[in-house]
């Protein structure tokens, strides 16, 4: 069977290639040799990923790094597979009466659409890890929160407050009983699920003011994660006005599951990496070798 540690569906190609020539060979005993040279090959795969796994977790210090073989930046569609093995780590670890806080973005809508389960989780609250963003409203955080919960059978609970308040708004705001519930929850959030975004490109994304973008490339904002935007040494060097998850929470959680695809968001990793040890990192086999390469 698949080497212990990589899960059947993200086994390297050639592996499942060589169980279609297994059924031949079955049909035709000569080719035995090259079905045994086949197999030989989807071994060395396999235990190449389990090193450098490894590898990277003791590069980076971090609790976990679980890799999908293959590039991201060539095949898009791994997408799917980063997406259900995070959905799969995610049903491992979550327990009865956990509070869960998941950020938005594309790849946790993946995730969350990846999630499969039977069993009804319905002591567990979903959160949003912070405030909607005024973007694409599929990918916003509290449409992920939904859609997570739905799959899990829990409660949930939205957070209904835009990105880039004033401060007088975000104190208004956070004293509304129902928001204020919910933004105690998110602090006290047992797991949290985050992608990681590029500076530069959420920068965008956000439609931030010329003023505001600029201020941010200038102090070498590399990283963002739910509002922050950390420099390569993994400090703030910039934060917008939200609501929701800060750094001490960040750092407070039983578990934390960073989920990324392709080598461009390897460098904006790193610096969160560098701020939160207790991290679990989901990514393609490409961006991992990256990591390695930008140290």
């Amino acid at each position: 069977g698949p080497a212990a540690g990589v899960p059947l569906f993200c086994l390297p190609p050639r592996f499942k290639a060589c169980e279609r020539r297994h059924a031949a060979q079955r049909r035709h005993p000569h080719q035995g040799q090259q079905l045994l040279k086949d197999l030989k090959d989807a071994m060395r795969d396999v235990i190449g990923i389990n090193q450098l796994q490894e590898e990277i977790r003791q590069y980076l210090g971090i609790k976990k790094v679980i890799l999908i073989p293959g590039s991201y930046d060539n095949n898009h569609s791994l997408i799917k597979d980063i997406g259900s093995q995070a959905a799969k780590y995610f049903l491992d670890i979550i327990k009865d009466n956990d509070i869960v806080s998941i950020a938005g973005g594309s790849t946790m809508l993946e995730f969350a659409r990846s999630i499969k389960s039977d069993k009804k989780y319905n002591s567990i609250t979903v959160v949003p890890a912070r405030g909607s963003m005024g973007l694409d409203v599929e990918t916003q955080s509290n449409n992920v929160v939904a859609e997570v919960s739905k799959n899990i059978h829990s409660n949930y609970k939205l957070l209904n407050v835009p990105d880039q308040l004033c401060e007088e708004s975000i104190k208004m705001l956070t004293q509304e009983p129902e928001i204020k519930s919910t933004l105690e929850l998110i602090d006290n959030s047992d797991v949290l699920v985050f992608g990681v975004g590029r500076a530069d490109e959420m920068v965008e994304r956000r439609k931030l003011s010329d003023e505001i973008a600029k201020n941010i490339m200038d102090k070498k904002a590399v990283g963002e994660a739910f509002g922050h935007y950390f420099n390569k040494k993994g400090e703030i060097v910039y934060k917008l006005n939200t609501v929701g998850i800060d750094m001490k929470s960040f750092k407070n959680k039983r578990e934390t599951i960073a989920v990324f695809a392709g080598r461009k968001k390897a460098e904006a990793f790193i610096p969160i990496s560098k701020i939160n040890k207790n991290i679990v990192l989901i990514t393609d086999e490409e961006s991992a070798k990256e990591i390695l390469k930008l140290g």
